[in-house]
């Protein structure tokens, strides 16, 4: 039996791909747990659908990346004086930080918040397996 499987099945194969299976496994195992579904016309129309806007997300998310890696981002600590540094940056501020330069989509992979003035190397990720290192510039922002 011709099945589009909904989620990764060990020895199977993974989410998306059609395949060909017995019938009793796709009949008493796959259909039942919604596992799998019959591979039919308007199945596979879906599928071809999905698959093109999925594809249009990645590249979409890869423009991105290569924009954000050309141009850094700026963002600004509070300090002292005398330099000392009163603030610090976190994921959220710098993903909030990518929401307004038009990136919503973008997770920060940070550690620890940031603390220091200057380049700031960090990762960034879009989904759908698109991650890359970006340059953020931290500058100081006086009282």
């Amino acid at each position: 039996m011709k099945i589009i499987l909904l989620e990764d099945i060990r020895g199977v194969g993974r989410q998306g791909e059609v395949k060909n299976v017995p019938d009793g496994y796709a009949r008493n195992f796959l259909l039942p747990q919604r596992k799998a579904e019959i591979a039919n016309k308007e199945a596979l129309s879906r599928l071809e659908f999905k698959k093109s806007s999925q594809l249009k997300v990645q590249e979409e998310a890869e423009v991105n990346l290569a924009r954000l890696r050309k141009e850094p981002l700026v963002f600004y600590l509070k300090t002292g004086p005398k330099g000392e540094i009163y603030d610090s940056l976190n994921a959220e501020e710098i993903e909030k930080g990518l929401a307004e330069k038009g990136y919503p989509n973008a997770e920060v992979e940070l550690k620890h918040p940031i603390k220091k003035i200057g380049e700031t190397k960090l990762v960034i990720s879009f989904g759908w397996g698109i991650k890359g290192e970006i340059t953020i510039l931290v500058q100081p922002r006086q009282p």
